[in-house]
């Protein structure tokens, strides 16, 4: 073979190889950039979700105080709140004996309507579902209690 052949086919080849090192380069780089973002999206979301469970621990811990010192919230209307708020924070603390009432009032009471609904139904209406609100408060009253004052003294910190 031509020396100088020998030396264009390698020159070449360094050439390819200068080439497929730089495309692996901006490979790896881009790559470590993808997973950077993803770790920040993460961290965010992680961080979103802590905020999120705060803020359901403390609106549980506060309305399960009105519902035991507070005569502004009606029973009825605390376990609805709660309801939603244990859905969102661990369903698995409707399996906890102690609040079987909660799901039980909203079982109940779910059908009534609320805000601008409830403001759109006549007096007479709103006198019936009083009077099932009432029924259910005093029918559960006891009940209710036990399920705000468990609410208020557990540990929620530690629900996942």
């Amino acid at each position: 073979m031509n020396e100088s052949l020998v030396y264009t086919l390698i020159a070449l080849c360094c050439l390819a190889i200068l080439g497929l090192s730089f495309v692996i380069y901006r490979q790896l780089r881009a790559s470590k950039q993808r997973l950077s973002e993803q770790k920040a999206k993460e961290e965010a979301y992680a961080a979103g979700a802590a905020e999120q469970k705060r803020y359901l621990v403390e609106s549980i811990k506060l309305i399960s105080n009105a519902i035991l010192h507070d005569d502004k919230i009606t029973m009825t209307e605390g376990c609805m709140r709660l309801k939603v708020m244990i859905d969102n924070l661990d369903p698995t603390l409707h399996q906890v004996p102690e609040l079987d009432v909660i799901e039980e009032v909203y079982q109940r009471t779910s059908h009534i309507p609320i805000l601008a609904d409830w403001k759109a139904l006549d007096r007479k209406e709103q006198r019936q579902y009083e009077k099932l609100i009432a029924t259910t408060d005093a029918e559960c009253f006891d009940r209710i209690q036990k399920a705000a004052k468990y609410l208020y003294e557990h540990p929620m910190h530690k629900v996942h």
